[in-house]
C-alpha cells in the first residue's frame, strides 16, 4: 500500500508523475507498465506509457468493476497490443485523505516473464500451474508458450473437484494419473496447483510411508511455496 499512499500519486497530477511510478518497469523484466488512472479511467502517468493497455470495450469494463470494489483486483488474461503477448493487470486503490477512492494504479504483468521467474525449475515429472477464477491458465511449468490462456471446455469436470484447497488424484493433462495438490490465493482468486504423476509417488508399496510421503509432502510443499511467491510478487506495488 505504500505507493498508493505516496502524496504524489495521491495527487493524481500528469504533470508531475512520482518517480516510483516512472521507473517501475525497471526493476524486472516481467513488469509490463505500472500506470496511474483516475477513477473515471483517465491516464495520469505511466512507467512505460507506450506499453499501456488501452480501456478497450474488453477491458473497460473489468477496470470499472475494480474501482467499484475498491480493494485490490487482478483482472482476467487479456493479450496486450504492445507486445502481443498474455498479460493480467493488478490493480491498487488511491484514496484521498478521507478514505475516498480517487484513482487507481494499475500493474501490467507479462505473463511469460513471470512464468520464467517462478516456475524455471520443478521436480523431475512435476506438473505446476496457475488458473484464474474462470480457469483460464496463468502460468504453467510445461511448454507455457501453448499452454498460458488456454481455458478447458465448459463442460469438462474441475479434476479438483470446484474446491479451492486440498489433494487429490485425477488425469492431468498428459493422460497420466496424478497426486494433485493445489491452493487458492484470497487477494486474486488464482489456484496454484502442484502434481507428480502417481505412478511415482507409490513406487514400490513397500516404500509408501518413506518415499511416497516424503514425495507427497515434496508436493503440498511445491504447491506452497508457488503460492507464496505469488503471492510475494503480485503484493510488491
Amino acid at each position: 500500500d505504500r505507493l498508493s499512499e505516496r502524496p504524489l500519486v495521491k495527487a493524481l497530477d500528469a504533470r508531475q508523475c512520482d518517480t516510483a511510478i516512472t521507473e517501475f518497469s525497471m526493476i524486472s523484466a516481467e513488469y509490463l507498465a505500472l500506470h496511474l488512472r483516475d477513477r473515471t479511467g483517465r491516464l495520469v502517468c505511466a512507467s512505460n506509457p507506450r506499453a499501456v493497455p488501452q480501456l478497450t470495450d474488453a477491458i473497460a469494463p473489468w477496470f470499472f468493476e475494480a474501482v467499484q470494489a475498491d480493494q485490490f483486483r487482478a483482472s482476467p488474461l487479456f493479450i496486450a497490443l504492445a507486445v502481443r503477448r498474455p498479460v493480467v493487470a493488478l490493480t491498487r486503490p488511491v484514496r484521498d485523505d478521507a478514505g475516498h477512492a480517487i484513482g487507481m494504479l494499475v500493474l501490467a504483468v507479462d505473463l511469460l516473464p513471470l512464468n520464467q521467474q517462478i516456475l524455471s525449475s520443478t521436480l523431475p515429472g512435476a506438473l505446476v500451474s496457475v488458473e484464474d477464477r474462470q480457469r483460464t491458465v496463468l502460468l504453467s511449468s510445461t511448454d507455457p508458450s501453448a499452454f498460458i490462456g488456454t481455458r478447458p471446455p465448459a463442460t469438462a469436470p474441475d479434476p479438483m473437484g470446484g474446491r479451492s484447497d486440498g489433494q487429490t488424484i485425477a488425469i492431468g493433462p498428459d493422460g497420466v494419473p496424478r497426486l494433485y495438490s493445489f491452493q487458492t490465493l484470497a487477494d486474486t482468486g488464482w489456484r496454484v496447483s502442484a502434481s507428480l504423476p502417481q505412478s511415482q509417488v507409490f513406487a514400490e508399496y513397500d516404500a509408501t510411508l518413506r518415499g511416497g510421503v516424503a514425495l507427497g509432502v515434496a508436493v503440498v510443499a511445491a504447491a506452497l511455496m508457488l503460492a507464496w511467491m505469488l503471492s510475494a510478487a503480485i503484493a510488491r506495488p
